[in-house]
């Protein structure tokens, strides 16, 4: 008998051992897989899942591990595809879920998950820039502040000023004496203050010295950096609890001189879930900070809920390094339809860099700008020579965000933002402290898109940087017309000229735009043979965006001002 026969036979005998003597290794075989959370509503929710065994599909849950609640199951037997739904549930609830198969003759469990119920918030989200926007993209959306770091500051300083009993903070850098007088004031008042941040020589926090806070103070994951810039005010209450995150650290050059981005989100369910990582690096739930249980970085555990419904939005929440944020990122890339844009500050993971580049290959429409293109392992040469659209970035000041925008020109699709503190790197997945928000909105997607625009405009020098595809008007949807349209003299003292090509006899609404954002003025022009003629009415020398529109067709233009 040859060899690979009696290898057969082998192996034979010790499947049919492990049969008899051990049954349910054939259940064992059969897995819970791709567990998801959907239908997200205050008082129920439901959890799918695929499985191959033919069963009953049941979960047993609870408000702590013991899952003390019980057991919801349905009698619907199906072949791959399971769910359960959970009713009777409390608004902005989070309870542990473990899913489960039962076949009569063993049952085969599934990962034990954590969710939240939707809550009774607002679900109000307002996204604020540092450095300007370009208004032509709009779809109606206006930024909540648009441009100036004293705006972004103000703005910190009125959320502090506004807290009635709770200031958690994680924030990397600190050295606005502002902020930590509103801080000292909050805590004086009888608002618990606690505050994360980061311990190392990259950070001087000076604010939080020279004198010391009358709040504590924790310095964290010294091996590494705690890299956190998060904010939670009033996180028990249901219409006061704010959660502000993003790129931008707490200092003068990365509020007034970088080009970063903050959101603030009003939800009582995300504001808790960021108080629990906020807990685990503090490693207490009371006012003092506990140096033996505090937990950062590597380890840290995977233990908030991921999944949100915000205001009727879905929003997905990570933490690093332990949630296995740049798988989520990668999905996020993989679920374009349309169109990628985004701006990113270092770039090294290998996975993103493949699926952007699988993404372009597939022809999705991607535009990206990248600051530190000679990082070690950077992605930017690899994508560059793929034919991925990313440009380095050539702004005298740093380009300091770590968002990206899927699908922003296809609303019908599934638009979404990535934004947060991580950076695509090894670093922030594997040592550092970080949080990460996925937000699936088209009118977030389109905030983020009018920002990616000045920027993709000031590094092409507002040369040819119109992005091909449309975007919602307020009112319909208009194409973006590839048609030459040529706008001069650009620079300007003011008064311009515009000349079409085939544009005889139709009427033009022209609007005027600061770099804010802020419509300066609208008006209809009359047609002179092809020839427009018009006066920017401005006096103050800087960028100015114009859209330019008929009934079908818009054009967008930026203009420079010399005065």
């Amino acid at each position: 008998m040859n060899l690979s026969k009696l290898k057969e036979q082998h192996t034979m005998k010790q499947f049919l051992f492990l049969i008899f003597a051990f049954p349910s290794f054939l259940i064992a075989q059969k897995e819970i897989l791709n567990l998801e959370q959907t239908e997200i509503e205050k008082q129920r929710f439901k959890l799918s899942w695929e499985c191959r065994l033919n069963g009953a599909a049941g979960v047993q849950y609870g408000l702590t591990r013991d899952l003390e609640i019980g057991i919801q199951s349905t009698r619907k037997k199906g072949v791959l595809k399971h769910e359960v739904q959970l009713n009777n549930l409390e608004a902005a609830t989070f309870y542990y879920v473990r899913p489960f198969m039962a076949n009569g003759v063993d049952t085969l469990w599934g990962t034990l998950g954590y969710y939240s119920t939707q809550s009774n918030s607002t679900g109000e989200i307002r996204v604020l820039f540092n450095q300007g926007i370009d208004p032509l993209y709009s779809n109606g959306s206006v930024p909540y502040i648009s441009t100036g770091g004293g705006n972004i500051e103000n703005e910190i300083i009125r959320m502090i000023n506004q807290a009635t009993t709770t200031i958690d903070i994680c924030v990397y850098n600190n050295t606005r004496s502002g902020i930590v007088t509103a801080l000292n004031n909050a805590s004086n008042n009888g608002v618990q203050v606690r505050y994360i941040a980061n311990s190392g020589s990259l950070t001087s926090n000076a604010a939080l010295s020279n004198p010391s806070p009358s709040f504590p103070v924790l310095y964290a994951n010294a091996a590494d950096l705690m890299h956190n810039k998060f904010m939670i005010v009033d996180a028990a209450s249901v219409n006061s609890s704010w959660v502000w995150t993003g790129s931008c650290n707490w200092t003068y050059t990365d509020m007034y001189t970088n080009y970063n981005n903050s959101i603030a989100i009003q939800d009582q369910a995300l504001a808790q879930a960021y108080v629990l990582e906020f807990e685990e690096m503090w490693g207490s739930s009371t006012a003092n900070f506990d140096l033996i249980t505090s937990k950062a970085g590597a380890q840290k555990t995977n233990n908030t809920p991921h999944t949100f419904n915000i205001g009727g939005r879905t929003v997905e929440s990570y933490f690093s390094p332990s949630d296995n944020t740049t798988d989520e990122i990668e999905t996020s890339f993989y679920s374009a339809n349309n169109d990628i844009e985004f701006c990113i500050l270092s770039y090294t993971r290998n996975e993103l860099g493949t699926a952007m580049r699988n993404e372009h290959s597939a022809g999705t429409l991607e535009h990206g700008i990248m600051e530190n293109i000679n990082d070690l392992g950077s992605e930017y040469a690899w994508l560059t020579g793929q034919g991925v659209n990313l440009l380095a970035d050539n702004h005298t000041t740093t380009l300091h965000h770590k968002y990206a925008i899927v699908d922003a020109g296809a609303i019908h699709s599934d638009p979404l933002v990535v934004t947060g503190s991580h950076n695509w790197t090894t670093a922030a997945e594997e040592r550092n402290d970080e949080n990460t928000l996925i937000i699936h909105d088209a009118d977030i997607a389109n905030l983020y898109l009018q920002e990616f625009t000045a920027r993709w405009c000031e590094v092409k020098n507002n040369i040819n940087c119109t992005l091909p595809f449309t975007v919602y008007s307020e009112v319909h949807r208009v194409e973006e017309s590839e048609e030459a349209v040529t706008v001069y003299p650009n620079p300007t003292n003011g008064l311009l000229t515009l000349d079409f090509q085939d544009l005889l006899g139709a009427a033009l609404t022209i609007k005027v735009y600061n770099s804010t954002g802020e419509l300066l003025q609208s008006r209809v022009l009359k047609e002179q043979n092809g020839t427009y003629s018009f006066d920017l009415g401005v006096d103050i020398s800087g960028i100015y965006f114009l859209s330019i529109q008929t009934e079908t067709k818009i054009w967008r233009k930026s203009v420079a001002v010399i005065r």
